[in-house]
């Protein structure tokens, strides 16, 4: 907390001074309404009321029915590129299957055969399988989306492509934390970080890798923190 970022008191909002925050022992007091205050959540309140100030690139926010609707909608450039590798590598293997099932000579592993083989089809078709994943990959990065949907006490989130994917609820209590941190999932030597919301029995409910490095995954979790009752 700096001077040019005071806090202030949610009851009457009046700024809190440094000499009245003892952060050893987590007290914020306003003076103007003698009210005592744990001064990590003041502080992190502000943080997340600076967060909210901007709607990141690739979010749009409106107000649905069910309630606040946070779309995410991932980089074309990605979705491009496995798409134009997925099929490359789809007609090649393509172009190989149909050898066999045309009934004329080509040669495997070094020795010309003719016809369907058994042996040869079962070692081709984890790479047909490869070529449709990597097109899925591409088809979901180019027009799915991650939405979050967000009334006071529960939200859902939504991953798939259009009306077709997996729908997950999950509660949002005011006793419980919600933060951006550490996941056990790795990419490039790096570790991945997630949305984890801790739920008032079992489990917390975590998500929002795909989100890693981008300003999206903290404003999820500052509308997240603003929704907890």
């Amino acid at each position: 907390m700096t001077q040019s970022q005071p806090l202030n008191c949610p009851h009457c909002g009046a700024v809190i001074g440094l000499e009245d925050v003892n952060v050893s022992t987590d007290v914020a007091l306003c003076r103007q309404c003698q009210t005592v205050h744990s001064f990590a959540k003041l502080r992190s309140q502000h943080q997340d009321d600076s967060i909210l100030d901007t709607i990141p690139n690739r979010v749009t926010v409106t107000q649905g029915i069910n309630g606040v609707e946070l779309v995410y909608k991932r980089p074309k450039a990605a979705g491009i590129a496995i798409g134009v590798f997925g099929l490359v590598w789809s007609s090649f293997i393509g172009t190989f299957v149909t050898e066999i099932f045309s009934g004329e000579s080509y040669t495997f592993n070094g020795v010309e055969k003719s016809g369907v083989d058994t042996m040869t089809l079962l070692f081709l078709l984890p790479f047909v399988l490869g070529g449709i994943g990597m097109l899925c990959a591409a088809f979901y990065q180019l027009f799915g989306a991650i939405k979050l949907t967000v009334r006071p006490g529960h939200a859902e989130l939504f991953r798939g492509v259009g009306p077709i994917g997996r729908r997950q609820k999950f509660l949002l209590s005011k006793d419980k934390e919600i933060a951006v941190v550490d996941s056990n999932i790795s990419q490039d030597h790096r570790v991945l970080k997630m949305i984890e919301v801790e739920q008032p029995e079992g489990d917390s409910f975590c998500f929002g890798t795909a989100l890693h490095g981008e300003p999206a995954q903290e404003y999820f979790a500052a509308v997240l923190r603003s929704m907890r009752v």
